[in-house]
């Protein structure tokens, strides 16, 4: 934590810039809003955002997706995992078109 120490006290507003920097560096591709839409390490080929930056899908390189719903407040309030068929890779940094049905085991 960036404010665990006793004698060094960061205030919230510059260790959440920190750490959104931080993040943001630790992954291999942005989109023109700084948000991570690839990150190679978690095997992760590309993430979709709503309007709100809320991460929609998120497409792994072995062809699993993961979806999420939010509420219009932008409250989590559903979330799908879809297991893909061994065959099935993605691309790394594409944008898939969705997995279709025979992708999806």
């Amino acid at each position: 934590m960036l404010n665990s120490h006793p004698h060094l006290r960061i205030p919230a507003a510059v260790a959440a810039l920190l750490l959104a920097v931080l993040t943001v560096a630790s992954c291999d591709s942005t989109d023109r809003r700084a948000a991570m839409t690839a990150v190679r390490s978690r095997a992760i080929a590309y993430i979709d955002y709503d309007v709100n930056n809320n991460p929609q899908t998120i497409y792994f390189t072995n062809g699993n997706e993961t979806r999420y719903t939010y509420s219009a407040t932008g409250e989590k309030l559903r979330v799908l995992r879809y297991i893909a068929n061994p065959s099935v890779t993605r691309a790394f940094g594409v944008k898939p078109e969705g997995a279709t049905q025979g992708e999806v085991l």
